[in-house]
């Protein structure tokens, strides 16, 4: 599956500012999985751009700019190839992922600090609801992860929200009602308290809805977020709970983090006068593409 991506943020001021480096988490890492057909990123004002990978291997744009402006805009455009695989179609020998989870040691050294919890605290409270729901009662790992994450689709209601941040566990349970990143900084937690190694993963969702097909998302047309479980003899699963999705094409990655404030798309500074600039204006197309077209 092939697909076209245009992602740009433009800051607009009431007088000019100075500007400073920024830092630009944009564009996916090849593999089996995605080939980055072409990538492109269009600055104005025009900046030097220096790339470089993460703590995590993710791909990261540090974009050196300076002098004035009363506008920046950041555009990556994005043309991909995509090759799922089923989670079931990576056991090759057919045998399940038993439960509870169990690494080897090795795996277990490197996985270490995506096993612990981000927030402790909530330990006890997540566990209880782990509980009610009777989500570990299967022998089968990927089937728990599942139902953790059809305990997360169900328990809550899906709202968009444009300020910064990621609300926490408890904060969601409150609350009743959250966008993509709560739920998936959720379904993280609660995995790790099943003993699941889990990672943050931020990028694209397509929606067949956005070209006339039937099927609509819950957070497609915008940067998307979801959860990644580390599954014995399997390995990283896409769980998204927002939309009860596992393992398909049409999450498309950018980068996978341990917590949800390592995975911003793009931040930086300005210097200028006090209420001269207000929130960045954002918009993301996501479009399928025949294989004659790009």
């Amino acid at each position: 599956m092939r697909f076209s991506i245009t992602h740009q943020t433009r800051y607009q001021f009431s007088q000019p500012v100075d500007l400073h480096t920024h830092r630009a988490m944009l564009r996916p890492r090849d593999g089996h999985h995605l080939r980055v057909v072409n990538a492109t990123l269009t600055l104005s004002p025009n900046a030097p751009v220096v790339w470089s990978f993460d703590v995590f291997g993710n791909s990261i744009a540090t974009i050196a700019f300076s002098g004035s402006s009363q506008e920046l805009i950041v555009t990556s455009t994005l043309d991909l190839e995509r090759f799922p695989s089923l989670p079931e179609n990576l056991v090759v020998d057919g045998r399940q992922a038993p439960y509870p989870i169990q690494y080897s040691p090795e795996d277990r050294r490197d996985l270490a600090t995506l096993i612990l919890m981000d927030d402790e605290h909530a330990a006890a409270d997540l566990q209880n609801w782990i509980d009610t729901r009777g989500i570990a009662n299967n022998s089968d790992g990927l089937q728990v992860a599942r139902n953790l994450m059809q305990a997360v689709y169900d328990g809550f209601t899906y709202e968009a929200r444009y300020d910064e941040g990621t609300l926490k566990p408890l904060e969601l349970l409150a609350r009743g009602a959250g966008t993509c990143r709560d739920y998936a900084f959720f379904m993280m937690e609660a995995a790790r308290i099943l003993g699941f190694a889990a990672r943050f993963a931020t990028g694209y969702l397509y929606s067949p809805a956005l070209d006339g097909g039937q099927d609509a998302y819950s957070g497609a047309a915008a940067t998307h977020a979801w959860a990644e479980l580390f599954v014995p003899g399997i390995g990283w699963v896409d769980f998204d709970p927002t939309n009860n999705l596992t393992g398909t094409a049409d999450l498309i990655k950018v980068a996978s983090v341990r917590k949800p404030s390592q995975a911003i798309p793009l931040t930086g500074s300005f210097t200028g006068p006090a209420g001269v600039g207000g929130p960045p204006e954002v918009s993301v197309s996501v479009a399928q593409r025949d294989y004659g077209v790009l």
